[in-house]
């Protein structure tokens, strides 16, 4: 998975995996057969895929709710819902295809060895394949009918959307900034203001703090914990972003990695990337890419231990009272070089 894809959510992998609608033979690809399949494969009218991922229980309730009003009212397309999440109750009186994909933290718990990201953007573009997907319908839970209304009316020329329809539509966002479902499709932009997240997955909170510098020091601590609050100030007072995660000590170890894989996602696309770790957390068969240093109390004094990724194991190379923040400036202006110059490579190619 290409760096800083973590942390997307699933309809922008789709776009960033260039997933094509339009009619084309179907490739031999098994996948399990969608209940209402063969009804959604007429083709008396446009068939939408609609992605259903990364939302609250509340914003999917009402998504498939402006749905269904606005199919009801137009009768001008025919919806395939593909999700990870429990739908079939909300689904069946409607009669629409579903297409259901293994949620990310059961993937990780069998050791699927392709990533989810992966899997999601194949068995998408499989099903366009299957059902002749003509487009797809994202859903956004930031705006008023979820942006459905306006999507409808530019994919279905000459449809008009009636007066008592657009009445039933939710006009107010379903999903708040401040309380988030997982780790998908929000880290990016949250990182440029400051704010206070609650996460229901892993029971999570992420105080983000930007500074002048686009570099990052992440710390991953347990609630009530306070090993990092002089490094915080001195990360600070220096111009450095600071993204606090506190979450439960004996938080679940796959949620834990997804939830710091998704930050160092984000933090990694704008800068250089430092992770501090509490000393009880174990870190040491694992480490999300993006991350640039790893540092740590040291276990005989208040003095860090700062490893570097560039060393196989993290091997410590500094262990001071306090952090050469000038050095570490000189390594982002370095990296941000080494990067630039990477990507224009890639462009003239």
């Amino acid at each position: 998975m290409t760096r800083g894809m973590h942390d997307l959510s699933v309809a922008q992998l789709m776009r960033a995996g260039r997933l094509v609608t339009g009619h084309s033979g179907t490739p031999e690809i098994p996948a399990p057969l969608g209940w209402m399949r063969e009804q959604a494969k007429a083709k008396d009218r446009p068939t939408f895929l609609i992605p259903i991922f990364d939302l609250s229980r509340r914003s999917v309730t009402n998504a498939l709710a402006t749905v269904a009003t606005l199919q009801l009212d137009t009768n001008s397309f025919r919806p395939v819902i593909f999700t990870d999440d429990d739908v079939m109750s909300l689904v069946r009186p409607h009669g629409w295809a579903v297409e259901h994909h293994m949620n990310e933290h059961h993937w990780e718990q069998i050791g699927q060895r392709n990533s989810w990201e992966d899997s999601v953007i194949e068995r998408a573009q499989y099903l366009v394949h299957v059902y002749g997907i003509d487009a797809s319908l994202w859903i956004d839970a930031e705006k008023p009918d979820f942006g459905l209304a306006r999507q409808v009316s530019d994919l279905v020329p000459g449809i008009a959307i009636t007066q008592e329809a657009m009445g039933k539509l939710p006009n107010a966002p379903t999903q708040t900034s401040s309380e988030q479902p997982g780790w998908r499709g929000w880290l990016r932009p949250a990182l440029n203001r400051a704010s206070v997240t609650r996460i229901e997955d892993g029971n999570a909170e992420l105080t983000i703090t930007p500074g002048r510098r686009s570099d990052w020091l992440i710390v991953d601590q347990a609630h009530e914990a306070d090993e990092s609050s002089s490094l915080i100030e001195d990360a600070r007072s220096n111009g450095w972003s600071v993204a606090l995660l506190q979450r439960p000590s004996e938080i679940d170890l796959l949620t834990h990695r997804r939830a710091l894989r998704a930050l160092c996602s984000a933090a990694s696309t704008t800068g250089l990337v430092m992770l501090f770790a509490e000393q009880s957390a174990d870190h040491t068969g694992y480490l999300p890419e993006g991350i640039d240093y790893l540092i740590r109390r040291s276990d005989t004094s208040s003095t860090y231990e700062v490893s570097d990724r560039k060393h196989v194991g993290y091997r410590v190379h500094q262990h001071n009272e306090h952090l050469n923040w000038a050095v570490l400036a000189m390594h982002s202006t370095i990296r941000g070089a080494l990067l630039s110059v990477e990507t224009s490579g890639r462009n003239g190619d």
